[in-house]
């Protein structure tokens, strides 16, 4: 478990997105524009070659996301509204205005993994399934209104792409019907959903002990990972066969508590069907591991905390200066993260020693070839309110 590459890109980054060969970044920088920067993972950020500057948007870019299929790129802001950008021949990039219809601003934007439509969220209390239609050629979207109570804060798409995941600072996560007619293959809905399923149903939701930061679906799609404000992160397990029988079979939760002396999580993402790697407020990346006899998912247990700065950009050689700057790790490390001591154990431990020095906002899972491995799903990246893309290998 070690950093391959980190650099600083911009003073801060809230959100960051890899385009389908892994060539091109997309970075949210806190700004009213996205950045997009000819890179490869294991580059550091600080060696990136800006190419493009999307400009559209009023207010702060809050999301960005590449399509997983092809070369369309959607954001949403504060200002309500999302745009899917298409590079054209001319290598610019023409912004196609999305109609969500909300009231409020948008805040999470994430293409299902067909690439043929996408959702937002929105501190609207409703998600937007967003879809093209030809025949007027334009980006429409459908609302999903029912139960969430508050903000939803992020969704993660079903790997059958008609089931999503909401998040919500009404402390719920709850998992939606989200097929729409025209765009997705009627019968494979129909094999995950039944032949009367409805738009916008909510097979079921758990509840948490503070707002539900993030989702996410494993690989196979037969387990279901969030984590909450309240340092738990839940696991929801043997999912199979049809959605719709799903609420009726559920077992219960299992849940998993981080070190004494953590922070809360704010992302996650399954990098293989038993391996789970969250991050947030403590600046350093955690795993989390199933305990599987029989092929049965039996328990979820916290494994470990990566550390270690791997090749940084700015990093000093000077052996005095390394003093000081590790000095100056455990100093931060006791003030902002309230450590008694540098022998703590635990997430906040492992942050003195992490390429991060403030909140990792965003997790995305590459495949890259690494020279110590080959491609697989063991590698992911990094971006946080430092400004930092960090590049792990587990």
């Amino acid at each position: 478990m070690s950093v391959l590459a980190a650099g600083r890109v911009a003073e801060t980054v809230v959100s960051h997105a890899w385009n389908k060969d892994y060539t091109q970044v997309a970075i949210c920088a806190n700004e009213n524009v996205v950045y997009v920067y000819a890179a490869t993972p294991d580059t550091p950020a600080g060696q990136w070659k800006l190419l493009h500057t999307l400009q559209e948007h009023d207010q702060h870019v809050s999301s960005v996301d590449w399509a997983p299929t092809s070369n369309l790129i959607v954001t949403c802001s504060h200002d309500r509204n999302a745009y899917v950008w298409n590079h054209r021949t001319d290598d610019t990039w023409q912004p196609n205005l999305v109609i969500l219809r909300l009231n409020r601003a948008a805040l999470s934007a994430r293409w299902s993994p067909l690439g043929n439509k996408f959702a937002i969220t929105s501190g609207a209390k409703s998600v937007c399934i967003c879809y093209y239609e030809e025949d007027n050629n334009w980006w429409v979207s459908k609302l999903i209104k029912k139960r969430h109570d508050s903000t939803v804060l992020s969704v993660s798409w079903h790997p059958s792409n008609v089931l999503l995941a909401t998040t919500s600072s009404d402390f719920k996560c709850r998992v939606f019907t989200a097929q729409v007619k025209g765009t997705d293959d009627a019968a494979s809905a129909a094999a995950w959903l039944g032949d009367d399923a409805k738009f916008g149903e909510c097979l079921f939701e758990i509840c948490a002990g503070g707002w539900v930061h993030a989702a996410a679906w494993s690989l196979a799609g037969t387990s279901l990972a969030f984590t909450s404000h309240d340092c738990i992160t839940q696991f929801i397990d043997g999912m199979h066969g049809p959605a719709n029988t799903w609420a009726a079979n559920l077992l219960p939760a299992k849940c998993v508590a981080l070190p004494e002396g953590s922070l809360p999580l704010r992302d996650l993402t399954f990098l293989s069907d038993n391996i789970v790697v969250a991050a947030g407020y403590d600046c350093t990346p955690v795993l989390f591991e199933a305990n599987v006899a029989n092929q049965v998912v039996q328990s979820w247990s916290f494994k470990a905390a990566l550390g270690g700065r791997g090749r940084v950009d700015g990093d000093i050689g000077d052996k005095g200066a390394s003093r000081f700057t590790s000095s100056l790790a455990v100093f931060k490390a006791q003030s902002d993260l309230g450590l008694a001591s540098c022998g703590a154990t635990g997430p906040s431990s492992a942050a003195s020693d992490s390429p991060h020095d403030n909140c990792v906002q965003c997790i995305r899972s590459v495949a890259v070839r690494t020279s110590s491995s080959q491609a697989h799903v063991g590698t992911f990246t990094t971006s946080g309110l430092d400004g930092r893309v960090v590049l792990w290998e587990v």
